[in-house]
């Protein structure tokens, strides 16, 4: 091992609240760069549902095992798990368990637990070298960028955490300067691909 290999394609996971709030589960969306920003998000929305509504295939499969197991043998379950999923690439799909589970980076709301800024921390298991937390809706005050007028808007906080071995500085100022320009000038996620 000892070398870094790419991956093939942007596959963004987003963690999904399963089973009325108590759990976590994961909506992969493969091939992102591929798509339009709707897509992915018309996407995200079908397959949250699946999840919530149980549905899932493999949500059924890991689900059941993980519960039944006690908690000091679901630890060791998710670590040789996520390494042989998530490190060495192999698909378990009989257990639930796809290979890299977790994509090239992984999303979560905070927001949704009404925090407005935090870092998500690596999971030794998912082996994701970008985590994504988006934080809650938060009043604030802008400068609009034309007229120079202070206005209260709503405002956002997207805080990552990088795994530095994968993502050097260089290439996480190239992200944050499109996202800041996508979010400057929405139209440009309309672009052909």
């Amino acid at each position: 091992m000892g070398r870094f290999i790419p991956f093939q394609s942007v596959n963004l996971s987003f963690l999904t609240t399963v089973e009325g709030g108590s759990n976590l589960f994961t909506a992969t969306i493969e091939n992102c760069e591929k798509k339009k920003v709707i897509d992915i998000a018309q996407t995200l929305i079908t397959k949250s549902e699946t999840l919530r509504a149980g549905k899932d295939e493999d949500m059924l499969k890991s689900m059941g095992p993980a519960k039944a197991l006690p908690t000091w043998m679901l630890e060791v379950a998710l670590s040789v798990g996520g390494w042989l999923a998530s490190s060495v690439g192999l698909d378990l799909a009989p257990l639930g368990l796809r290979k890299f589970p977790f994509g090239s980076c992984l999303v979560t709301s905070i927001g949704s637990l009404g925090i407005h800024e935090g870092w998500a921390p690596f999971t030794p298991f998912a082996r994701t070298p970008l985590l994504v937390a988006i934080g809650a809706l938060k009043k604030g005050v802008v400068v609009d960028p034309k007229t120079n007028e202070i206005l209260v808007r709503d405002k956002i906080k997207i805080m990552a955490t990088i795994d530095h071995r994968f993502l050097d500085g260089a290439q996480g100022q190239n992200i944050t300067r499109t996202m800041n320009e996508c979010f400057d000038n929405p139209e440009v996620l309309d672009r052909d691909l």
